[in-house]
């Protein structure tokens, strides 16, 4: 049998109170984690989101890792609102991208994986090879930019994605009206929607259908 360290948290800190607040903030720099588990404890009222990691213009990479989270009765997909908890909240800043890398690693729990929370220009990244992701949730949300481009760019190669709302929620609301642009690249992998009725990628705005089309690339090889 296979032990490893457990890393746990009990809460989080955040100055935006519409953004899940973080139990440990990454800002300019990389964080490698190797081997452990981490995980949120379970909270006795789900009053505020919660995110284990923040991100502003940094990397984190998990190598062999095992992310927990608990659930959260706040959650809900309606984009001009608060989604609940996110195992991670990337914030950014105008010209930069946060970047997070998944390498043989485990992702489970009741709450979105990455949240794509900057108003600014600029982006993030994703890139998972190997492990697998089992939410209610969403791999990706996403809302717009208040002025500029906002590229979300996905890397997928030999993993296991179950969600029941769908892989990604993008959209824009009227202080945020540009709508994020998608790039996703999926070799390998195997994609699980618990939910009969829920798309694949869900793209929510108040602009016309022609506009949001162009925010979509992707090309997959599943």
């Amino acid at each position: 049998m296979l032990f490893r360290s457990v890393i746990e948290f009990i809460g989080g800190e955040n100055s935006d109170a519409a953004q899940p607040a973080a139990a440990l903030t990454i800002g300019a720099g990389r964080l490698t984690i190797r081997g452990v588990a981490v995980r949120m404890a379970e909270q006795q009222s789900a009053t505020t989101p919660l995110a284990l990691f923040g991100i502003g213009t940094g990397r984190l990479i998990c190598e062999d890792v095992v992310l927990r989270m608990p659930g959260n009765p706040l959650a809900t997909v309606d984009l001009g609102a608060r989604r609940g908890n996110a195992f991670i909240v990337a914030s950014g800043a105008s010209g930069t991208a946060a970047g997070v890398t998944m390498l043989r690693s485990r992702a489970a729990g009741d709450a979105v994986f990455l949240e794509v929370a900057s108003a600014a220009t600029g982006g993030a990244s994703l890139e998972w090879s190997g492990g697998v992701f089992v939410s209610p949730r969403q791999l990706l949300v996403a809302a717009g930019a208040s002025a500029g481009e906002l590229l979300v760019d996905c890397h997928l190669h030999d993993a296991t994605f179950c969600c029941n709302e769908g892989m990604v929620a993008l959209g824009d609301t009227s202080d945020r009206p540009d709508s994020p642009r998608l790039r996703v690249r999926a070799t390998d992998c195997r994609f699980v929607l618990t939910a009969g009725d829920r798309p694949l990628i869900l793209q929510a705005g108040a602009g016309e259908p022609d506009r949001y089309r162009a925010a979509e690339i992707g090309r997959a090889h599943v």
